[in-house]
């Protein structure tokens, strides 16, 4: 007696058909990754939205809401530069007064670290272009 078997497309296993989910869509009507490779991308995914939330309202006290309501207004574009988020690999950074911790948009990496070392020497730098005058 045989039984029907499918390789996961993640772990590479080959599994029987019990061990893979439904999918209607798919032309065997199961999912490409098992039940164990499907659960732990979820977990991933879970885990991401709620560590990223949780910083988000622990460093700058905005959730993810406020987040996203900035981004809305700023057409997921850098304030500084104007890219579009679509242009870089990471989310665009919570830009934000370091004294009073007012958050004041969202900024791509490089206009962030370039904002963030001017504001922290601009004192030196103001300095040197005056000597140099």
């Amino acid at each position: 007696m045989s039984y029907k078997v499918k390789t996961c497309r993640i772990c590479k296993l080959v599994l029987p058909i019990s061990a893979f989910h439904k999918h209607t869509t798919n032309k065997d009507g199961l999912r490409n990754e098992c039940k164990i490779c499907t659960c732990v991308a979820q977990n991933k995914r879970y885990d991401y939205d709620y560590t990223r939330a949780r910083c988000l309202l622990r460093d700058y006290g905005i959730t993810i809401n406020n987040y996203n309501e900035m981004f809305k207004e700023q057409q997921g574009c850098c304030a500084i530069c104007r890219r579009h988020q679509s242009e870089f690999e990471e989310a665009l950074c919570v830009d934000h007064n370091h004294e009073t911790k007012k958050v004041r948009g969202l900024l791509c990496r490089a206009c962030n670290s370039q904002l963030g070392a001017y504001e922290n020497g601009k004192d030196a730098f103001e300095k040197y272009l005056l000597e140099t005058e």
